[in-house]
């Protein structure tokens, strides 16, 4: 119908026949290309959706994020800079999608909703399998946790340490190889973590940040 209604307006305008002819295909080869790039993409229903792995956009809201929470990137690139500058003061480690899904960071978990499951997989890869404990988790603030005893992760940067420090593998295992990867190098044994919370293995103990969070991460990691 798009390309019909094109078609008779081109017709209109332009009488040479080649010029119009060239107007047409080029009307319908727009129209096909862009049907096509919907159609690639992964819907989860009421404006939500994925154009590409690890990205989830809100066509609604015009707002996009990835693993590691809104992101001002993403949005830029699908819905331009103003969308993009929208996001400035706004809560980036928690989120609500038009399909009812809220996805959150700290947790990496997305509840709510029959396409929560599918879209916690898309955001959160790898991590969503380890994060199935969901109540058992304890959230420690601005993307921080606990997913298991013993074990505090960094769901905003990306890895996880234990009471011996930095830990490749509990980072391999929630957010995949390539974060483990990129520990190498690293101070294994001091780490600071999003919340603002500093933890030493060699005095066993977490400061800074909030201090009733540094407390607790203390017994989460060394006791």
């Amino acid at each position: 119908m798009l390309v019909e209604r094109i078609r008779w307006a081109v017709a209109g305008r332009i009488g040479e026949p080649k010029m119009r002819n060239s107007m047409l295909f080029a009307v319908a080869a727009l129209v096909i290309t862009s049907s096509s790039a919907i159609a690639g993409q992964v819907q989860y229903g009421s404006g939500v959706a994925s154009p590409e792995k690890g990205v989830i956009c809100d066509t609604r809201g015009k707002w996009c994020a990835d693993g590691t929470g809104l992101s001002a990137s993403w949005t830029s690139q699908y819905f331009g800079a103003d969308a993009a500058a929208k996001l400035d003061g706004v809560e980036q480690s928690s989120f609500g999608y038009s399909n009812r899904v809220k996805c959150a960071i700290a947790t990496q978990s997305c509840t709510g909703g029959d396409a929560a499951k599918a879209m916690q997989a898309m955001l959160f890869g790898a991590a969503a399998g380890g994060a199935s404990g969901g109540s058992a988790q304890v959230d420690f603030g601005n993307g921080v946790y606990s997913p298991e005893k013993g074990v505090v992760c960094d769901g905003m940067a990306k890895w996880c340490a234990d009471g011996t420090g930095l830990s490749a593998s509990w980072t391999e295992q929630y957010f995949g190889g390539d974060m483990a990867s990129k520990l190498s190098g690293a101070t294994q044994d001091k780490f600071g973590y999003s919340n603002g919370v500093s933890c030493d293995v060699n005095a066993q103990a977490c400061t800074g940040g909030s201090g009733k969070a540094a407390k607790k991460m203390t017994k989460a990691l060394f006791r």
